[in-house]
């Protein structure tokens, strides 16, 4: 669905920004797994907030 590709298209693109900002973060900086579990951890709630927000939406329409 669209909204699986706007996800996969904002992990694998604006995932290099936010590594690159936590990178600016010095107890980040040599947590390279850490922060690469963060950032999917972060997408993984958005996508699924976003799948609530979306059912609850078509629920009000029916």
């Amino acid at each position: 669905t669209e909204l699986i590709r706007s996800y996969n298209t904002l992990y694998s693109q604006a995932r290099i920004d936010a590594l690159d900002a936590l990178e600016n973060i010095r107890e980040m900086s040599d947590a390279e797994d850490l922060k690469s579990k963060l950032l999917f951890s972060v997408v993984v709630l958005a996508f699924r907030h976003a799948q609530i927000q979306a059912k609850d939406i078509r629920n009000k329409i029916k």
